[in-house]
């Protein structure tokens, strides 16, 4: 993926113009949170590419699943990642 966790460099890569079929957004980045950084994509990527924006946290309680959902992702799993939880939110199962 090319999203940065660095803030002046993550949305000169991260563009509009692309095609993407999924996001793993960590909750939890340096310079900005993954809430901020899927509120920016929903507000510049036109409604017809639909990201399918999945939540990565430490955090698993239900409020931050809300959070994380409630900020337009469209699912959420907890680290450490296991691939079959992985599968299950891509539906791969």
């Amino acid at each position: 993926m090319l999203f940065s966790n660095q803030k002046k460099y993550s949305f000169p890569l991260f563009s509009p113009c692309k095609s993407y079929d999924i996001i793993l957004m960590d909750m939890e980045m340096p310079q900005m949170s993954g809430v901020e950084a899927t509120c920016w994509i929903r507000q510049h990527f036109p409604d017809s590419q639909k990201l399918y924006i999945i939540a990565m946290t430490a955090n698993a309680m239900e409020e931050d699943r809300q959070i994380c959902l409630n900020s337009g992702m469209n699912n959420y799993i907890s680290k450490p990642v296991k691939i079959d939880q992985l599968k299950s939110v891509l539906q791969l199962e």
